[in-house]
């Protein structure tokens, strides 16, 4: 504790803690010259998405073309109504991407520690919380919905009287805030508010709420008509995955206690490796805790939990299934929430006097912090600097996701034909502002999945994982499951696809077929251009 008081006394806290965060781009600068991120969902879909719409912004009108054959529509795209997303028409898409990450971070962190100063005295605690929450609110292309609900929760809870500028800050947040990753977080936190004041004021509540809320829908309201057209999109005939009862009571303890799988060191772990660091000691001293808000919150999670494994459950998910628009929602956005209510229960806990229990869950916040700031670091730095691995592709950066291969030269050779990708991701392509037929969309018409289902039909009949990865979901639209299971045995129908509109395959892979000639490249190094005949 005295370490603390020097802290405070110095009145450094929050330097320190924000240079901890800066950490998270700091030491991939050091090591690899540019910052990293998990690209799963972000480098292979959203950035790419996000980029899109800055060139719509600048007045590019073509630039939706670029995407799945011409068969997306601007009004599909998520956060193209909301402001942070000019961003992206000023800036490159990497200096566009690393200022709202690095904005996301500072709205977490200043949002929660304002909400934690109301709720413990120990200044150190609260910036160390906030700094947690600030780590853990990833990925930051979801807007800032996340990162400003602790400021919400604040204004509902403790200010008595709203001004002027609380409704413009309401107003603005509201605005840059996705309704799925913001608006599905937000019952449990209205519930988390209902169990812990006492005495709600109903009516500033309902006003709070209107002043968000109301620019939230505005800002998605695209997405709410999309939810709500009788126009047929892929999302119809999803088939989401069910679960007996034993599955159910399983996967209830896996999300509470999500532990990563110890049997194999990959992606995966590394990223779930910080959340159980300091969930499952959070979880664990929330049982010992005597106070009651720790319990209140600990309720809310379990409900939260409750509910997303619920509709999981055979009987309800074979319901949900049927109903279209039920099945449209993606009802598992509900979990955006947990973070936050971890990090608030944290807040509540380390109010009890710092016993050992308490000691070792702030030792485990504390290792759980930094590895958040190295986390997307550890793979690259590992095979790039470790196993020093030939011409490594460094997934993680900009750079090596995006321009690890000649897709200049391929731009030039292709012009704006349609290409399709073996072996490689699409969206890549997209970036360099070449015409493609494939990618990764969350939403698109449902007539094209199936057209395009007979380019790769002779590959789902040979992958059955990948026939029931595209048949009952269907968002990644890839000419296979990734990279081909049987290279040697590939196939496609190229009669189809030249048909549907695509003249070239961009390939990671030796394609053997009268159908195809061979331009540019060579396969045997991962990366070469076709010619359908």
């Amino acid at each position: 504790m005295l370490i603390n008081k020097k802290l405070i006394s110095n009145n450094n806290l929050h330097f320190i803690f924000l240079f901890i965060l800066s950490l998270n781009y700091l030491i991939p600068l050091l090591l690899f010259g540019q910052p990293t991120l998990f690209y799963v969902d972000t480098l292979d879909s959203e950035i790419v998405y996000n980029s899109i719409i800055g060139k719509l912004l600048k007045g590019d009108a073509n630039a939706i073309k670029l995407f799945l054959n011409g068969e997306i529509a601007p009004l599909y795209l998520r956060r193209i109504f909301q402001p942070f997303s000019i961003s992206y028409s000023l800036f490159s898409i990497e200096k566009a991407y690393w200022f709202i990450d690095i904005l996301v971070k500072l709205t977490s962190y200043f949002c929660f520690y304002i909400f934690a100063k109301k709720i413990n005295k120990n200044i150190f605690f609260c910036s160390l919380v906030s700094c947690l929450y600030a780590s853990s609110n990833y990925p930051s292309h979801e807007g800032f919905g996340l990162a400003f609900f602790p400021y919400l929760i604040y204004l509902i809870i403790f200010k008595e009287q709203l001004k002027i500028k609380h409704y413009i800050i309401l107003i603005f947040f509201g605005l840059n805030t996705e309704i799925l990753f913001g608006g599905f977080a937000l019952p449990s936190l209205i519930f988390f508010i209902v169990l812990i004041e006492k005495n709600v004021n109903y009516k500033k509540l309902f006003k709070i709420l209107t002043a968000f809320l109301a620019p939230m829908f505005l800002a998605n309201f695209n997405l709410i008509l999309i939810a709500f057209s009788s126009f047929e999109f892929h999302r119809d005939e999803f088939l989401r995955e069910s679960y007996s009862v034993n599955q159910s009571f399983k996967l209830f303890l896996n999300t509470l206690f999500p532990f990563p799988n110890f049997k194999k060191i990959n992606y995966s772990f590394i990223q779930t490796l910080p959340y159980t660091l300091f969930i499952v000691p959070t979880i664990i001293c929330s049982f010992f805790s005597n106070d009651k808000n720790v319990r209140k919150i600990l309720i809310v999670l379990l409900c939260t939990i409750l509910f997303t494994v619920f509709l999981k459950n055979t009987y309800i998910s074979d319901f949900v299934n049927e109903i279209v628009l039920l099945n449209k929602i993606s009802w598992g956005y509900v979990s955006r929430s947990y973070y936050l209510l971890y990090c608030l229960m944290i807040i509540y806990i380390l109010r009890n006097k710092i016993k050992f229990f308490l000691k070792v869950l702030l030792f485990f916040i504390t290792t759980s912090l930094f590895v958040f700031q190295i986390d997307a670091a550890i793979v690259p730095f590992y095979k790039e600097k470790i196993k020093r691995i030939e011409n490594y592709q460094n997934l993680y950066t900009f750079e090596g996701y995006y321009n690890f291969h000649n897709y200049k030269k391929i731009k030039e050779l292709v012009k704006n034909e349609r290409t399709l990708s073996v072996g490689l991701d699409p969206m890549v392509a997209v970036i360099h502002e070449i015409y493609v037929m494939d990618g990764y969309h969350s939403v698109y018409p449902l007539h094209y999945k199936k057209k395009f289902r007979k380019i790769i039909e002779p590959e789902l009949n040979s992958n059955s994982n990948y026939k029931k990865y595209f048949d009952d979901w269907g968002s990644r639209v890839y000419t296979s499951l990734y990279r081909p299971a049987n290279p040697e045995k590939y196939k496609l129908n190229y009669i189809v696809a030249k048909k549907l509109g695509a003249k070239f395959i961009i390939s990671s892979i030796t394609l053997k077929s009268n159908s195809l000639k061979l331009i540019f490249g060579d396969c045997e190094k991962g990366f070469c251009l076709y010619e359908i005949l």
